[in-house]
């Protein structure tokens, strides 16, 4: 009995992260990510962890002068 031809998947085809979310860290996917509690894309559970605890969505403004 053959089973279907493996497809890629439509997500990774629309241009699916590639790189960890972690700015410290953007590793490339190697054949696996992890999904955070923040709904973000990690290299790995130490990672998708980090990421959780600190929040990336906020960047600190320099004053001038």
């Amino acid at each position: 009995m053959m089973s279907e031809p493996t497809r890629k998947s439509r997500y990774v085809e629309a241009g699916s992260p590639m790189r960890c979310f972690q700015p410290s860290c953007k590793n490339l996917f190697d054949g696996k990510c992890y999904r955070g509690d923040d709904d973000r894309y990690y290299c790995s559970e130490l990672c998708a962890n980090e990421g959780f605890n600190a929040d990336a969505t906020v960047v600190p403004i320099k004053k001038r002068g």
